[in-house]
């Protein structure tokens, strides 16, 4: 795994870069901030219950697609168990999805949001 700057992509300045099977796959990140929240000022976590599981993070076998990737970092982020997670929305399989369009929005206890592109 490395930053998207440290894989050569100087276009998306916040990202990771991660091998899953025998693919780079890439992830663009990108955040709102809770209401009220501002991010030059420290805040205390909010915490509560971590977001349910969805399914097993193992490197899915075979070709990745943008869905197995969706799918992976989905499973990789709920069974972290964070308790400032409080859960994960994969966006290919959620009402109204758009085709095309995978990735994660992980939704946090204290109002913020961080939305994961699969590039």
């Amino acid at each position: 795994m490395s930053t998207l700057r440290d894989a050569g992509d100087t276009t998306h300045p916040y990202g990771i870069a991660v091998t899953l099977g025998d693919r780079e796959v890439r992830y663009q990140i990108t955040a709102q901030s809770a209401p009220g929240e501002r991010y030059e000022q420290p805040e205390e976590p909010v915490e509560g219950e971590p977001a349910p599981t969805m399914g097993d993070p193992v490197v899915p076998a075979g070709p990745v697609g943008p869905g197995e990737a969706e799918g992976w970092l989905a499973a990789v982020l709920a069974a972290a168990r964070s308790p400032e997670v409080q859960r994960v929305e994969r966006w290919s399989v959620r009402e109204g999805a758009h085709g095309g369009h995978a990735g994660v929005t992980a939704h946090f206890h204290n109002g913020g949001r961080a939305f994961v592109r699969v590039m």
